[in-house]
């Protein structure tokens, strides 16, 4: 003998009953981890943000620093080639004016002098030799900076970018969980319908709100694993 209508009814709303409160905690559960990666994102673009300041503020010192050597590095470089120069002056004019030559050796040494006097001044990284016979010192601004940035630890351990990058992502993984939570929060309307809704029509809404929470369940752990 067939079980009456009533009694089918009370063990579909009893399954729909449950169906329901497994997507609410499932949508519950999508909810946190939307705002636990949102937090993250944030968390993420400010250490970014943070870092991008101290590279550039670190990069700037640097690059200040080594403008202050290239402007010693010009005087420094003008006393090495006065030096050559009078070297070269004095053996030329040694035996024809012995007395000159004594004058220019000395006002070489002087000049020499100077420039050994400026040399420790200049803080970069390999400080400038006394040049070739001409007096002309090798000295590359561009290629110092690239030399002390290149030796700060600090500064080569910083990341900005990678930090956004996993911001970004950490963003993407939350707007994707809020769609998911969008589609829990389908499911569980469509089982609510077919709560209340009269025999012909409950199918409906409750194969549709189950279609709609393994979808999402699926989304989901597609976003967690991936």
């Amino acid at each position: 003998m067939p079980a009456p209508a009533p009694q089918r009814t009370d063990r579909f709303r009893a399954w729909v009953g449950v169906l329901i409160a497994l997507v609410s905690i499932l949508g519950t559960v999508v909810v946190w981890r939307a705002s636990v990666e949102s937090s993250n994102a944030s968390d993420l673009t400010q250490q970014g943000t943070q870092g991008l300041i101290l590279q550039q503020q670190k990069q700037s010192s640097i690059e200040a620093g080594v403008a202050r050597d290239f402007r010693l590095f010009t005087d420094f470089q003008e006393h090495v080639m006065n030096w050559r120069l009078l070297l070269k002056q004095a053996e030329r004019v040694a035996e024809d004016n012995p007395e000159l030559a004594a004058q220019l050796r000395a006002e070489a040494r002087r000049e020499l002098s100077q420039a050994r006097h400026i040399r420790p001044l200049i803080q970069n990284f390999d400080r400038p030799t006394f040049g070739d016979a001409d007096g002309v010192v090798e000295f590359d601004p561009a290629a110092q900076v690239r030399a002390l940035a290149g030796a700060d630890l600090e500064l080569t351990g910083l990341r900005p970018d990678a930090s956004f990058q996993e911001a970004d992502a950490a963003h993407d993984h939350a707007l994707q969980l809020v769609g998911i939570a969008v589609l829990f929060a389908a499911a569980l309307l469509f089982l609510t319908f077919a709560q209340v809704a009269r025999k012909g029509a409950r199918g409906v809404f409750a194969v549709a709100g189950v279609i709609v929470m393994v979808g999402a369940g699926a989304l989901f752990l597609l976003v967690v694993v991936g």
